[in-house]
């Protein structure tokens, strides 16, 4: 066979340091992925260990938060018990001070002593678990605080100052609770009177609210003129003034509370006995120390099905106007007709033996509303808004005949209540209201009318026409009363008024373009609270616009009423507390890791092994097969180069190698 003249037979030692140089190219290879590997492993049980050492610090910082979260609950709950006897009588305002001496400590300890022996309590003189309980019951708002101390000894009950001296007693029931209706709720107050009735020599005749009637029931929430406001759902359930002139005898009750009829225990608070309760204190009983009787100060569940007067309040109310009927006299057997809501008869006696059992109430709240009362409007529906405004640093909004309410410090809203519920003089709704703090008064505008109250009392004049404030005819708009100037600002269309002492001032009404970026026909507007009167905000549908006050322009505009202020179609999640958190990396997944990395450490070491053995077995049988003659030679290709540089540069040209052998394979052949 004939080569080209420039090719030699490849020598044995040439060929072998090729396939060297393979192996030490496919070496270097398996070195690179193992060391990755390597590295990867050491990272990783660095992270780990590094996610342990976190863990163990997270553990003994969470010991310490529950520790300081059980002092700060503990320090919390002894605050709230020192407010509750002061609140109710047990101890002067200013006698508990926060030195924790001797002698704050022994008159508060005197003072638990006397409010456990009275809500029938183990007498312990400290701030014990069953203390605590019952302490947060749902209860009266009235004091416990005795004014005779002998009484304890001699009898139970408690009275109070002067009864009542007539026996004719008019009463009137305001408004009533949407849990319930107009009806259920005067059937309820009804029966209360009926109860008290049926045991002393008076008379109850229910009137107008117009008739100046010497008892006036009402419901409410928060800040209702008052020196008592409702705090919402538990706490004060309700209050009542004792027998007098002027705001004697007025009944009041917390409209946030879950009011029943005649459902049960444990489901939610029985109005009907709660008025049996409150109305013992508009007749001059005072709380009472006997757990069983209806004047015992903390809400307890009697069978309304057949409810009887305890002895304890019959001997009470006994006690200040007498016994109804002597031993000889046969008692009136009460009709089964129920008093209306509205100016009905005097209240029908019946035998002080068995009240009047009450009415169950229907399982169907369909029933309780007239058919002919439209549904109750939802206020994430609306497409618009009467008026809104912040009034006595709760945020109210109104629509129609309707409003809501946002307690301080929630993001949710209360209602829909009827307005009329609070102000019965707005029957037909509102079209704007602000608040002047520094006149205390809200006033409200509809059609060509405001009104002016001092909470939810009328003042004299009101309702006067707008004319009188130097307004043109028709209806405002929005108003706003504004902290930077004091002054009040009205708005109608395009234009706007400003509101001095008392007059419109002469050089008004003025383009409302003065307020850059506010939009024409705003439907409302309202300014911050509690020192937040940099900003006024202005509602047009269901958009509402940001206005810097300081620099007289909208910062923010057109955005969303409904997601910002109403927080509708938004799901309130709560943040997780550090005790939910999943740790970062378990304590048994760094073991695991360890031998994962261990295991492949060794596989890829036999690994190794093996094909070195493998590569020296195969090495023998290309040596004796490369000792005969014609074995290509290539110069540049095939010289061995000593060093690891020349091995590099074979393992770099090893494919060309090949393709050069391969080609001269077929010369040969041809």
């Amino acid at each position: 066979m004939l080569f080209p003249a420039d090719l030699k037979p490849l020598p044995l030692y040439t060929f072998m340091a090729y396939n060297r140089s393979m192996f030490i190219c496919t070496i270097q290879k398996i070195r690179c992925i193992y060391t990755f590997i390597f590295i990867l492993f050491i990272i990783k049980c660095a992270e780990s260990v590094s996610n342990f050492r976190l863990q163990v610090m997270q553990g003994s910082n969470l010991e310490e938060k529950k520790s300081l979260k059980l002092r700060d609950k503990r320090d919390a709950d002894v605050q709230f018990a020192e407010n509750y006897l002061v609140n109710y009588g047990y101890v002067p305002p200013d006698s508990l001070k926060s030195t924790g001496g001797a002698a704050e400590l022994h008159s508060r300890s005197k003072a638990l002593v006397e409010m456990q022996n009275f809500l029938g309590l183990t007498p312990t003189g400290t701030f014990d678990d069953a203390t605590l309980e019952m302490m947060k019951k749902p209860r009266c708002a009235n004091p416990d605080k005795m004014s005779v101390e002998s009484n304890l000894r001699k009898k139970r009950y408690v009275t109070v100052g002067s009864p009542w001296q007539k026996n004719l007693i008019t009463y009137s029931i305001n408004n009533f609770t949407p849990k319930l209706g107009q009806k259920l709720t005067h059937e309820a107050i009804d029966d209360a009177f009926r109860v008290w009735g049926s045991f002393v020599p008076l008379q109850f005749k229910k009137v107008d609210a117009s008739q100046n009637p010497d008892i006036v029931t009402f419901f409410a929430e928060g800040f209702h003129n008052d020196n008592t406001n409702f705090d919402g759902v538990g706490g004060y359930l309700a209050h009542a003034f004792y027998p007098g002139s002027g705001i004697g005898g007025d009944t009041h009750f917390d409209g946030a509370e879950p009011w029943t009829l005649h459902q049960g225990p444990n489901r939610g608070n029985d109005l009907f006995l709660v008025a049996v309760h409150e109305l013992g204190h508009a007749l001059g009983l005072q709380h009472s120390p006997d757990v069983k009787a209806i004047m015992a100060p903390v809400y307890k569940y009697h069978d309304t099905e057949n409810f009887q007067l305890p002895q304890d309040d019959i001997l009470g109310i006994q006690s200040l106007y007498g016994a109804r009927y002597s031993g000889t006299e046969k008692p009136i057997v009460p009709t089964t007709s129920k008093p209306t809501p509205a100016i009905t008869t005097t209240t029908t006696r019946r035998s002080p033996s068995r009240p009047r059992k009450p009415t169950r109430r229907p399982t169907s709240r369909a029933t309780i509303k007239p058919t002919t009362e439209p549904p109750e409007p939802v206020l994430c529906d609306l497409t618009s808004y009467d008026a809104i405004s912040f009034l006595r640093k709760e945020l109210y909004i109104f629509k129609g005949k309707y409003m809501w309410r946002q307690k301080r410090g929630r993001n949710t809203f209360n209602g829909p209540y009827k307005i009329t519920s609070f102000w019965p003089q707005l029957k037909n709704g509102v079209d704007a209201v602000y608040e002047n703090p520094t006149s205390n008064k809200i006033v409200f505008f509809k059609d060509h009318l405001f009104w002016e109250f001092r909470g939810t009392q009328l003042q004299p004049k009101s309702p006067r026409h707008v004319r009188y404030i130097g307004m043109q005819n028709g209806k405002v708009d929005a108003a706003v009363w504004w902290q930077r100037n004091g002054k009040t600002y009205f708005f109608k269309g395009d234009y706007y008024w400003r509101y001095g002492v008392g007059k419109v001032e002469g050089d008004y009404p003025k383009p409302i373009d003065v307020w850059r970026g506010v939009p024409p026909n705003v439907d409302a507007s309202f300014s911050g609270v509690d020192g937040s009167h940099n900003f006024t905000y202005f509602v047009k549908g269901t958009k509402f616009w940001t206005f810097n006050n300081w620099d007289i322009q909208v910062v923010k505009g057109a955005l969303s009423f409904k997601k910002h202020w109403l927080h509708c179609g938004m799901i309130e999640t709560e943040e997780k507390t550090f005790e939910t958190a999943p740790p970062s990396a378990p304590v048994p997944a760094i073991i695991v890791v360890c031998m994962v990395a261990v295991a492949l450490l060794a596989a890829a070491i036999a690994y190794v092994v093996w094909r070195r053995r493998r590569y020296s077995a195969k090495q023998a049988t290309k040596t004796r097969i490369v000792e005969t003659p014609g074995v290509p030679y290539q110069a540049g290709y095939g010289v061995p180069v000593p060093g690891r540089e020349g091995e590099k540069t074979m393992c770099v040209t090893a494919a060309q190698q090949k393709m050069r052998w391969f080609r001269f394979s077929l010369q040969g052949r041809v």
